[in-house]
């Protein structure tokens, strides 16, 4: 029996170190934008997931040689009871497999296509590039990269985690702001969220450091750009301006001090539910076009008074 559990103990071993050095090397490789080919990760998942139920299996086999009789009936019962369990397990690990393993496909011109699962929702297929027979590594968004960094002029690389979600838009990170995620909407005209994204990231930062009553919310506002928004009734409108003119000035401070900010202007909507109707006020700061047809300063709207005036204004038509 103590060259069964020498045997069990190498075959533990040896499992161990293949996963240290499968799961390894695919943390390693996804550093440099390169991922295992589908045949390979379902190899992985598979071996990961099947050899834990082989091993326990065993050991309950060598742990219950030997036993008297009066004890076998009860052995074999958990052993099947065990395999029951297993078996259980395993066909519904595959089933979600199923629904969430990565798909493959080589389209008529040789090209390498992938969608990333997602359980029970439509999936989306990117371009790659084959790496030999076991690698492949992305091709998509690379026309939307370089335009960004030309309008920019910074780096920008995918966030990877975007493409595990229900969502159509590919998320990229500009290295001047590793927390921001933009948005790329079109790219025959560049359309992007940089400039929203940053602004609205000051007017969170701000109202939680402040703790400000009125809340914070995210819309859009007649097109596919959303925007970060001070949401809140007409009930104590001198809090709700007061906020306003700070997050605005705050912002404004922040954005004229930042040598790599990606705007000059900005605008803070300000969303007004008053008597069961709710009115979307865009309040403009900076270099706005806006304010510089109405002749205004750049930071009109951080005087409490005139973002009064101009709530006021548009409630009561």
């Amino acid at each position: 029996m103590e060259k069964e559990y020498q045997k069990l103990r190498a075959s533990i071993f040896r499992y161990v170190i293949w996963l240290i050095l499968f799961w390894g090397l695919r943390a390693l490789l996804s550093l440099f934008q390169i991922e295992y080919r589908l045949w390979l990760s379902a190899l992985g998942y598979i071996i990961s997931t099947i050899t834990p139920f082989i091993l326990f299996r065993r050991l309950l086999i060598i742990g219950n040689q030997g036993k008297e009789e009066s004890r076998k009936l009860l052995q074999a019962i958990s052993l099947k009871a065990y395999n029951i369990f297993a078996y259980v397990i395993l066909f519904f690990a595959a089933v979600y497999g199923l629904f969430t393993m990565n798909e493959e496909n080589i389209t008529e011109d040789g090209k390498l296509e992938v969608a990333y699962g997602v359980f029970l929702s439509e999936n989306y297929w990117y371009p790659f590039e084959k790496i030999s027979f076991w690698g492949r590594t992305p091709a998509y968004g690379q026309e939307a990269i370089q335009m960004l960094e030309e309008k920019y002029d910074c780096k920008f690389r995918i966030d990877r985690a975007s493409l595990n979600l229900d969502m159509h838009w590919i998320k990229y990170v500009p290295d001047t702001y590793p927390d921001l995620r933009v948005t790329v909407y079109g790219t025959n005209e560049l359309i992007d969220d940089f400039s929203e994204t940053y602004i609205g990231s000051i007017f969170s930062q701000v109202h939680k450091e402040l703790g400000m009553e009125s809340n914070l919310g995210y819309q859009s506002f007649g097109g596919p750009i959303y925007h970060t928004c001070l949401v809140s009734d007409w009930n104590n409108p001198t809090v709700l301006v007061k906020n306003a003119a700070l997050l605005i000035s705050r912002a404004l401070e922040k954005m004229d001090g930042d040598v790599n900010a990606p705007c000059t202007s900005g605008v803070l909507y300000v969303v007004v539910k008053y008597h069961d109707q709710s009115y979307n006020i865009p309040l403009p700061f900076g270099d706005s076009s806006i304010l510089q047809e109405n002749r205004r300063t750049r930071d009109y709207y951080i005087s409490p008074e005139h973002v009064y005036e101009e709530i006021t204004l548009l409630i009561n038509g």
